[in-house]
């Protein structure tokens, strides 16, 4: 008698309702425009943003492309590390790709290398290095290290020397006390990742899209919303 079908079957046909009502009052732009609010007023994105000053920390040419590592400015103090794939051979404006990684041991998982940083010469795991199969293809893709993970997870959880661990927790809980949201923070730093990519002269501004797997997959989706 405590289920909440019923409960849920009402929500539903409510907010159907409303968003019927909507659709016949207001135009897709409109809707565009409202969602997009709410969105970031739900995620915590703040109007803030700190000024990119991006940094080329290394260039490493690779068999056929180019890596290089990057960090750039996002909000609050925070910088953020990329990796930056150039396929060989690109000419003139190259259509571009932001590749964010899922839980795991970050943004190496998915453009070839071990946790060390080493090369990876075996199989690919599950998030298939699928940044280094998007270079082949003819993109370029920056593969920004998401905070809480890899190199940006908090010292602690780095000196433990587990592989993979993350810091998702700890900093959820802190940053819910500052009214801040883990995942707003996230969308906002992959947004500020296509403000970097626009500003590079080999990159084709019109042709610029973001994936994700896993974890990754939905701040894309998030991101997207925001995006134009």
């Amino acid at each position: 008698m405590w289920h909440p079908d019923t409960a849920m079957e009402n929500l539903y046909r409510n907010f159907e309702e409303k968003r019927k009502q909507l659709k016949k009052s207001e135009s897709a732009e409109q809707t565009k425009a409202r969602v997009k609010e709410k969105l970031a007023g739900s995620l915590g994105i703040s109007k803030e943003k700190d000024e990119l000053r991006p940094m080329l920390l290394e260039r490493l040419e690779l068999e056929d492309h180019f890596r290089e590592r990057v960090e750039f400015g996002t909000v609050w103090g925070f910088r953020v590390p990329a990796y930056v794939l150039i396929p060989k051979g690109a000419s003139g404006k190259t259509p571009a790709v932001l590749a964010i990684h899922g839980h795991g041991y970050g943004s190496r998982q998915i453009v070839g290398l071990h946790p060390d940083g080493t090369e990876h010469t075996g199989e690919a795991d599950i998030h298939g290095n699928y940044a280094r199969e998007l270079v082949k293809r003819g993109f370029i893709v920056i593969a920004p290290e998401v905070i809480g993970f890899g190199d940006r997870r908090l010292e602690a959880d780095q000196a433990n020397g587990q592989v993979g661990n993350s810091s998702c927790q700890t900093l959820a809980s802190h940053l819910l006390l500052y009214g801040i949201s883990l995942a707003g923070l996230r969308v906002q730093e992959a947004l500020c990742a296509l403000d970097y990519i626009v500003t590079r002269e080999d990159v084709d501004v019109d042709r610029v899209s973001c994936m994700g797997f896993s974890g990754g997959g939905l701040l894309a989706a998030y991101a997207s919303a925001f995006i134009g």
